[in-house]
């Protein structure tokens, strides 16, 4: 991801979850273990403190395990009772990022790539799945649609 869009998208993210979030009635952390989470990277994750992220959102995420400056980061972010808001924030990647989400089909109701971000829309909630990587395009987007196949179908059991 190009380092003038990554503060563009926490300011992104911000602006979504303005409003308070309806917060979830499960753990997030089942949604996606640990060693899930090492097994889809190829490598140790620990897990990062909790968070309800900048936008309210509930979140969990994964860094990678290493002493190196440069590692590699995974996170959820769940927009609970917020499905309504995923038009805005595809939107936005558009007009206010200059990005070109491109829709991916079979995961959600609806999803969308672009620079190492899947966002996706499932029923009543909406979510954005993030990973920072030096790895190539295609690799990164690998990544995101295992993530995101593992954890939706355990998030429509809540």
């Amino acid at each position: 991801m190009k380092k003038t869009h990554i503060l563009a998208v926490i300011l992104l993210l911000c602006s979504v979850g303005a409003a308070q979030s309806k917060k979830p009635k499960f753990d997030p952390w089942k949604l996606l273990t640990q060693a899930e989470a090492e097994a889809i990277l190829g490598k140790p994750v620990k897990r990062a403190p909790e968070s309800t992220g900048l936008s309210g959102a509930v979140m969990i995420q994964y860094l990678e395990d290493s002493e190196r400056l440069m590692t590699e980061s995974l996170s959820v972010q769940i927009h609970y009772g917020k499905g309504v808001e995923f038009a805005r924030y595809v939107k936005a990647l558009k007009t206010d990022l200059d990005l070109t989400p491109k829709p991916i089909a079979g995961i959600g109701a609806k999803a969308f790539y672009t620079e190492g971000q899947l966002v996706i829309q499932h029923g009543r909630h909406f979510s954005v799945v993030m990973f920072f990587s030096n790895r190539p395009d295609g690799e990164r987007l690998k990544v995101l649609t295992e993530v995101a196949m593992t954890f939706l179908p355990r998030l429509a059991k809540f």
